[in-house]
């Protein structure tokens, strides 16, 4: 594990954490699935595993890497296209093609849905849960629309309480930051919106920032500072609203995948545990190791694991919170393969 101790160098802090490191294959963890995933969840005790199966869910055991089918979920009609961990309970949300949002009650021995949530007219591409409360969930679609969905005190009534029209085009990405006071998305309107939330619990569009072209992921790496890839592009960016108001560019990085096709699944993650940010972009998926500054950032690609253009980009996958499995499901080998953590 990486200790996060820090020291002064002149008048800025920075993290004593620059450490080298590797996701290594564990070849006799992998296990075969044919059909089509795009989205897999792990929880915070690294125990559980869920994946999609077009429009199935499988819930499996997972013990040191080893991945276990104990049951499986199906009450959507279309491809799960999103999947995600409560942390606080044994739940898990599922977003779907079939333009619906189901909580599921993560009993082994009798899932079943508390929940479903309907209102977009669209593919949901993206959907976040709100860091602290998790009495909110926010998800992106299509229907170029962005929908807040809560809940009072009763946690299996779920209402949708705001809805933010987009221009024009599809949302595709989502992010909140560890407050859950600010919002940002990106999609084929080719910008980048802020967007804040009021004293009154409404959330407003603050900024929008231009790009040249449309981009699927997005991830906060500090509650004033995200990172942005453009769609297939050589370069990830970097955005901070520290020193002002409104968020501004400070620099890019180079990463691998450019020029190369690239799907929606696997959306962009930041692993505060051990600083890592994971951004897939094209037949790559590329990790990145965050060194924290008292007023910046530096980030410095550590690793990029090159699925080969067999995959043509299509493949899904996340991390563990704790940074220790990489799992990743590749079209054109019909697996869901583990890798784990190793320092170098």
């Amino acid at each position: 594990m990486i200790q996060n101790n820090s020291e002064k160098i002149g008048n800025k802090k920075i993290q004593n954490n620059n450490k080298s490191f590797s996701y290594e294959l564990m070849p006799k963890n992998s296990i075969k699935t044919t059909q089509i995933c795009c989205a897999i969840a792990i929880n915070h005790l690294n125990n559980f595993l869920i994946a999609s199966s077009e429009n199935n869910i499988k819930i499996n055991q997972f013990k040191k890497g080893k991945i276990k089918q104990l049951s499986q979920a199906c009450q959507h009609i279309e491809t799960i296209t999103t999947l995600n961990f409560f942390q606080k309970q044994q739940n898990f949300i599922s977003s779907s093609g079939d333009a619906s949002i189901i909580i599921w009650s993560n009993n082994l021995l009798n899932i079943k849905s508390i929940c479903k949530l309907k209102g977009h007219q669209g593919y949901i591409n993206c959907l976040v849960l709100h860091p602290i409360q998790e009495n909110l969930i926010i998800s992106g679609s299509d229907d170029e629309k962005i929908k807040f969905w809560s809940t009072k005190q009763v946690f299996d009534q779920w209402f949708c309480t705001q809805t933010i029209k987009i221009k024009q085009g599809a949302i595709c990405g989502l992010a909140l930051n560890n407050k859950g006071d600010t919002l940002i998305s990106c999609g084929q309107d080719n910008n980048i919106l802020v967007i804040k939330q009021t004293k009154t619990q409404e959330w407003l569009i603050k900024q929008e920032i231009h790009q040249d072209k449309c981009g699927f992921r997005l991830a906060f790496i500090q509650n004033n500072i995200f990172v942005y890839l453009p769609l297939s592009s050589a370069n990830m960016q970097i955005y901070s609203c520290l020193s002002s108001r409104n968020y501004k560019k400070l620099k890019e990085i180079p990463i691998r995948g450019n020029r190369q096709s690239c799907c929606l699944a696997f959306p962009a993650l930041y692993i505060s545990s051990k600083s890592i940010i994971v951004m897939k972009n094209g037949y790559n998926i590329n990790l990145l190791k965050v060194t924290t500054l008292s007023s910046s950032v530096e980030c410095k690609l550590v690793q990029s694991i090159d699925l080969g253009s067999q995959s043509q980009g299509y493949f899904s996958g996340t991390m563990s919170q704790d940074g220790e499995y990489l799992i990743i499901w590749d079209e054109s080998i019909r697996q869901i393969q583990v890798r784990y953590y190793q320092e170098k």
